[in-house]
């Protein structure tokens, strides 16, 4: 079980368009990648997911950064602030990371 920030990758254009931290990142990889059901309550990322599963695709996972839940906050403000900076994260409404 590996804890630490990882990003949800759009198979389409190979960008990273949400960027979330988890205690297990395989439990929560399969949560985004298998029954969209859990993502009702981000309904950006929930449509994003069915999109691509109407094509016949699916995100990928892209570990980031391994490290401990005390660091999740800051390591993650770090990645999406990155990746903003370059076009991607357009999920993450804020440095926080809590998406709408």
């Amino acid at each position: 079980m590996k804890s630490g920030v990882f990003g949800l990758v759009d198979t389409t254009t190979n960008k990273i368009r949400l960027v979330t931290c988890s205690k297990d990142m395989d439990r929560a990889a399969k949560k985004y990648l298998g029954n969209l059901e859990k993502c009702v309550g981000t309904p950006s990322v929930y449509r994003w997911l069915s999109e691509l599963q109407m094509k016949g695709l699916k995100a990928k996972i892209k570990v980031l950064e391994e490290c401990q839940e005390n660091a999740f906050s800051d390591v993650k403000s770090k990645w999406i602030k990155t990746l903003k900076s370059i076009g991607e994260a357009d999920l993450n409404v804020n440095l926080a990371g809590e998406n709408k």
